[in-house]
């Protein structure tokens, strides 16, 4: 409509830096859709809001593209046979193991996967024979100018490429950093970060998480962050050992209900899955059929591919689950995925030898263990202060020192990242926060309210009255539990929430496919009224089952919750089960809190939340929108 005016609160939101002691005034003035008075000139009403300026830094470093290079010239690459548009890495590996051949003419270039950039004119097309990929396939490569010439800071897509290439180069290569996930780790000494715990021993690895965001307005930055994981030193096979000879009665039961859903990691190729079940019927002995159709032992699979010698020869096999994608030059760990009888055709298996896997992360004993899991935490989960100041270090003295090879590589193409953190002006504004009770509280959190809303009822709270737990026959303990604690969070806190026992709705299917909730809910979807929200319990992390579940749920227009039952069966069950109760009146219509005056509210307001994410498992982009329906900002 004419008359509704939309203002981007985010990072188009600016504020004048005229502050006038404790004041500051905000401008509307980007990006804003004016209204017809506004179109023809009339000035922008400024607002004064208490507040105070603050010093900013975020971990992201500029990085300015020029120097003496002002024209890339634009190529085509063709390869014979064909490679899938979607094939990158493997064009990429090609065109580089025939850089000897292709700098002469070409110098320091570029490649999108797509296209060629270079800063010399080669008029004439380039033929490259016999570019034999890792399995010895052997292509031709033709490289022909397409006329166009490009300013070097218009790049961007490729300026992001060459950096992330070029810095994870220095980091697996000169730095010697592991590659985990496409995060780089430090490669911890034998016996540093140690620590001992009665059910096993952990260490932390530190490691470091690289990106190269393009914004509009403030151009090219590189983003790092700290990242650590936690690897048990035992492989799985001792871990499994362990389990079965504490439960010899139901060892395989145990072994499976204690690993399922666990994460490890390999020791030849450091990558990370998640267990489905172990295989007591496999042992290496057992043959799988790789790509090229031959058939091969898992022994002699890892002894030609890896070198790893397997040593116990009747242990039994970890299967992975995986959402079946399309895949190029490379196959999944070397294995054409089976596909057993009776299983999701959406979906193949991978096997692995638990004799040559770390699990990740803290086990559920661990967890428990508040003082050790303090401990871990101490190294794993660092201050924002200390965070900062290990990012400063990497990069100032590691990452992009003078003279070493990513530099020079980024000098050529006249790249310079400044080694100092991105600093911003912020303010604090003195708004308060008002629950239940009505009364404005001030922040006391510094903006964190999570600590703030157990001491006073929701504003505006909801009534639960016919609803729905659904869970595997197994975890009965943890829905009645669910039941109890949330009594126990209303009695304490949530008071403006009424709430109702829930029905709780059993099966004996299988926990890890979707189906099974989707059963166990379907008859209850046609009684009037429908179900104010479900809450289902997965027995662990399988995505899949979140995903569809809350899928089919969302199309009946029913709210829904999910619960992990070895959070509800770990340490904190009233803090944990306040939250998800608070969780679930939000999803429903309750708001915890609401801001006393929003600074930005000068006329009746709709903030709107808007983004796009790529998924690239489905190959597509999807768009995320919400926005608020009342004047209190607290109903989306």
């Amino acid at each position: 409509p004419a008359d509704f005016s939309c203002v981007e609160l985010s990072r188009q939101f600016r504020l004048l830096e005229d502050l006038e002691g404790s004041h500051c005034h905000s401008h509307t003035k980007m990006d804003r859709k004016r209204s017809a008075d506004e179109a023809q000139g009339a000035p922008l009403k400024k607002m004064k809001v208490d507040c105070k300026a603050i010093a900013l830094q975020a971990n992201c470093f500029p990085v300015t593209v020029g120097g003496d290079v002002e024209y890339w010239y634009e190529y085509t690459v063709n390869f014979e046979p064909v490679i899938g548009a979607d094939a990158t890495r493997l064009k990429r590996a090609l065109l580089h193991s025939k850089s000897e051949i292709l700098q002469p003419s070409l110098g320091f270039f570029l490649f999108t996967g797509t296209n060629l950039y270079s800063p010399e004119l080669v008029a004439e097309p380039i033929v490259v024979d016999d570019a034999t990929s890792r399995v010895g396939v052997k292509y031709t490569i033709t490289i022909t100018h397409t006329l166009n010439k490009i300013v070097t800071a218009e790049l961007s897509q490729p300026m992001k490429a060459l950096i992330n290439t070029a810095l994870r180069r220095r980091m697996f290569g000169e730095l010697s950093m592991v590659d985990i996930r496409r995060l780089m780790f430090v490669r911890t000494p034998p016996g540093e970060k140690v620590f001992k715990h009665k059910s096993g021993q952990v260490t932390v690895l530190q490691g470091y998480s690289t990106a190269i965001s393009d914004d509009y307005q403030a151009g090219l930055h590189l983003n790092i962050d700290v990242k650590s994981k936690v690897q048990h030193l035992s492989t799985l096979l001792t871990e499994m050992a362990d389990i079965m000879q504490r439960h010899q009665a139901n060892s395989e039961a145990a072994c499976n209900a204690e690993l399922e859903g666990r994460v490890f990691m390999t020791k030849y190729a450091r990558r990370s899955y998640r267990i489905e079940r172990v295989d007591f019927s496999k042992t290496p002995r057992h043959t799988f059929k790789r790509k090229n159709g031959t058939e091969l032992t898992y022994l002699d699979y890892y002894r030609d591919t890896y070198s790893e010698r397997i040593t116990e020869l009747d242990q039994p096999l970890v299967e992975v689950k995986t959402r079946k994608r399309r895949r190029t030059d490379r196959a999944l760990e070397g294995q054409q995925p089976a596909q057993p009888e009776g299983a999701d055709p959406e979906y193949e298996y991978l096997y692995f030898v638990p004799e040559l896997l770390y699990l990740t992360g803290l086990s559920t004993e661990m967890r428990n263990d508040a003082q050790f899991k303090g401990m871990v935490n101490l190294d794993s989960k660092l201050s924002g202060t200390n965070r900062k100041a290990q990012i400063e270090k990497f990069v100032g003295s590691q990452l992009v020192p003078a003279n070493n090879a990513s530099e020079t590589a980024l000098a050529k193409a006249g790249v310079e990242i400044d080694k100092e953190m991105l600093k911003l002006n912020g303010f604090v504004f003195s708004e308060k926060i008002i629950y239940g009770d009505q009364k404005p509280q001030a922040n006391v959190s510094a903006g964190d309210w999570q600590q703030d809303y157990y001491k006073h009822a929701p504003f505006r709270g909801v009534s639960l009255t016919h609803w729905l737990i659904v869970c595997p026959s197994t975890k009965m303990n943890v829905a009645n539990d669910l039941n109890r604690l949330f009594r126990q969070a209303i009695s304490k806190g949530l008071a403006s929430i009424a709430m109702d026992d829930a029905e709780i709705i059993s099966f004996v299917g299988d926990p890890h496919s979707p189906q099974s909730y989707i059963n166990a809910v379907t008859p209850y979807l046609g009684f009037d009224p429908k179900p104010q929200i479900v809450l289902f319990i997965m027995p662990s992390k399988f995505e899949n089952v979140y995903e569809e579940v809350k899928a089919f749920l969302g199309k009946q227009g029913i709210p829904q919750q999910a619960v992990l039952a070895s959070t509800m069966e770990s340490g904190g069950q009233p803090a944990k089960a306040t939250k998800i109760l608070a969780q679930m009146a939000c999803k429903m219509g309750g708001a915890l809190w609401k801001v006393e005056n929003p600074y930005f509210q000068d006329a009746p307001t709709m903030v709107v939340g808007i983004d796009i994410s790529p998924d690239t498992k489905k190959n597509k982009n999807v768009l995320g929108f919400c926005a608020t329906l009342d004047p209190d900002f607290s109903s989306y």
